[in-house]
């Protein structure tokens, strides 16, 4: 628990000094919670995924600074490519860490309902894996 609650507060931390909390929270405002806001980090992870995203965007999606990505992919050989997640902050598409992170999302939700239900950020964690 003490690990994760370091790595929590690194997290939120981290989309502080990106500038991903500050220029546009997304919704992810404090609420006060303490030691540590485990709902607005929880919050700010799902900014971080919503970011990273590839393709034709929602129309739902909370950082206004980001518009549709990559709609051609696999278009000159008949395919459509578009969708998915950037990995590394590159224009590449990798199989293997988007699945682990998909897995690492999904098993977060299955082993801690009630957190993601209490933080308002179930709809939101659905929506990162099934992209």
């Amino acid at each position: 628990v003490e690990l994760v609650m370091v790595n929590m507060k690194g997290l939120a931390v981290l989309f502080l000094a990106f500038g991903l909390a500050s220029a546009q929270d997304g919704g992810c405002s404090a609420t006060g919670m303490s030691p540590y806001d485990y709902s607005q980090a929880l919050c700010m992870s799902f900014i971080f995924y919503e970011a990273q995203r590839s393709g034709y965007l929602p129309d739902d999606e909370r950082l206004d600074w980001r518009d549709d990505s990559a709609t051609g992919d696999g278009s000159d050989n008949g395919y459509d490519l578009s969708g998915g997640y950037y990995d590394a902050g590159d224009f590449v598409k990798f199989g293997f860490p988007m699945a682990f992170s998909a897995t690492a999302l999904s098993w977060g939700m299955i082993a801690y309902p009630n957190g993601y239900a209490t933080a308002g950020q179930s709809d939101y964690g659905k929506a990162a894996v099934k992209w």
